[in-house]
């Protein structure tokens, strides 16, 4: 065992700096695109996009659309366990019905400012209000960029013992059939492979399979010899059957997830859902397509006839259908760079997978949830953007939150995956000037007021505005105006949430070449 151990340490350190020795050629490594080089930069929408009105360069929303998930990364992790996003995961009933939901990107949030909109604590929301406060707990094991492979992979029978749910609802997004990107790393990998695409499969198969240097001569030799699992269900898998048919077809991801019938995945992919279903027996399991898009109507039959084949009812979504039909993707899109669902369509999923669980769940573990007596306590301000926003006292009634200049000596981190972050540090295209973001708790009551005081010290023109949701969850925006002392919002009588705003608008443009920042300021807030 000894010898075995020392085997794996000399193998992991020869691989390390093969991999650094193999790519330290390659100076594009690791760098990041110019913004200008981003097609469609120069262009301009005036399109509106969710909550978003601004006439703004796509450039800056493909760079607020990083910064949030920068943030979200920070906020949350990249999955699927996440973490504390706002005050749900901080208020469940023992008690109550647990919900296991999971998903890729539309389940974790990618793009979202305000945590109350996620699919997760709209569909808490939607239940509870069904049902009776806390009758539902719904846990969100969302991964940016998963795939079903992914699914069947980590959530073993042991993984579902575990978390112990009461029911398991996929919410599945069509391209879930195709590998994401570190699936396809496993094939496409610059440093393992040479940078060989799948246009020159023979030679990358050369690389697999060891004739092509030294470096491939240990993959070949050791590591299939210790990882078994690995250098033959995966590799092989995506790679030898699936590479000489990608070669020759040259579709794009989009038309491959769009067409099962030339998708090369689309085996393995049935593979996977068997997997899954077998590993969730036992649980009450359900699929929830969420759509964004018109269906492919073939495609989608295909894949809901999959999972009803292995006894994973399909949730059908006719709410989320009828709006996309009604009003396209566009108005429900989070913003021009990022075709992930807004609070409006996360509504509407909830709403369907809601309707359809009080249906279908056993009566007796309803009223069992129900029974309990529960009172869930939640602060003032669920969530903030940015995360480095310092929130030193948050009650149910008070919160005070403070804006320091960030520098380069400061703890808070400045790479994401190893790239620079982007030149912006507070929230800016949305509103067309810099500002933070307070979301503030969901469930305060129409009429109730919150009072703003900034520091007397902090002679800043800062603005205050606000968005809510009304009762078809579209979000508006309220600009109060200048911040004074004792400045008051109330909450509109068919508020959903809210989301505060405060910045300075004096500085009326999101510069590219700039670091947009704010300067130091406090503000006290209290719920009157």
């Amino acid at each position: 065992m000894r010898l075995r151990a020392l085997g794996l340490i000399v193998l992991s350190v020869i691989i390390l700096v093969s991999m650094t020795l193999l790519s330290y050629g390659d100076k594009s490594l690791g760098k990041v695109p110019d913004k200008s080089a981003i097609p469609g930069s120069n262009g301009v929408t005036g399109e509106t996009f969710g909550q978003f009105t601004n006439t703004v360069k796509i450039a800056e929303w493909d760079r607020e659309n990083t910064f949030i998930n920068y943030n979200l990364f920070l906020k949350q992790g990249v999955g699927p366990e996440i973490t504390s996003l706002d005050e749900r995961n901080d208020n469940l009933n023992p008690n109550g019905i647990k919900v296991l939901l999971i998903g890729d990107s539309f389940v974790w949030g990618d793009g979202v400012t305000d945590a109350g909109m996620t699919v997760g604590t709209r569909l808490q929301d939607e239940l509870n209000s069904l049902t009776k406060p806390g009758a539902f707990n719904v846990i969100s094991y969302g991964k940016a960029g998963a795939s079903t492979y992914n699914h069947a992979e980590y959530y073993t029978k042991e993984k579902i013992s575990t978390i112990n749910p009461d029911v398991i609802v996929y919410g599945y997004y069509v391209n879930d059939t195709v590998p994401n990107f570190n699936e396809k790393m496993i094939c496409l990998d610059k440093s393992l492979c040479n940078q060989f695409s799948p246009q020159t499969a023979p030679e990358y198969r050369n690389c697999i399979s060891g004739d092509s240097n030294k470096f491939n001569k240990i993959v070949k030799n050791s590591v299939r010899k210790l990882y078994p699992s690995l250098a033959n269900e995966l590799i092989v898998r995506n790679c030898d059957s699936i590479f000489q048919k990608l070669s020759k077809s040259k579709h794009t991801d989009e038309e491959l997830w769009s067409d099962n019938s030339i998708n090369p995945w689309f085996p393995t992919w049935k593979k996977a859902v068997s997997i899954f279903a077998s590993n969730t027996k036992g649980v009450p399991t359900y699929m929830a397509q969420l759509y964004l898009n018109k269906p492919v109507l073939p495609n989608v039959k295909e894949i809901e006839k999959e999972f009803i084949a292995n006894s994973i009812p399909v949730i059908p979504m006719p709410s989320a259908l009828d709006k996309i039909y009604e009003v396209g993707s566009g108005p429900l899109s989070l913003n021009p760079v990022n075709g992930h669902s807004n609070s409006t369509l996360t509504k509407l999923y909830a709403k369907d997978i809601a309707q359809y669980l009080l249906a279908n769940l056993q009566p007796s573990l309803i009223a069992k949830s129900q029974a309990q007596i529960f009172a869930s306590k939640r602060n003032l301000v669920a969530s903030i953007l940015p995360v480095s926003v310092k929130l030193t006292q948050n009650t149910s009634s008070t919160s005070l939150l403070a804006v320091d200049d960030f520098k380069e000596s400061d703890s808070f981190p400045h790479l994401i995956a190893g790239k620079p972050l982007p030149n912006q540090y507070v929230a800016c295209t949305d509103l067309g000037y810099p500002h933070i973001q307070v979301n503030l708790n969901r469930f305060l009551t129409p009429g109730q007021r919150v009072i703003f005081s900034p520091n007397s010290k902090d002679n800043l023109n800062l603005t205050l505005g606000y968005y809510f949701y009304d009762k078809d969850y579209v979000s508006k925006y309220v600009e109060v105006g200048p911040l004074r002392s004792n400045t008051q919002i109330t909450v509109p009588n068919d508020s959903h949430g809210m989301l505060v705003t405060i910045g300075i608008k004096t500085k009326s443009k999101c510069p590219l070449d700039e670091v947009v920042t704010l300067p130091n300021f406090s503000i006290g807030m209290i719920l009157a």
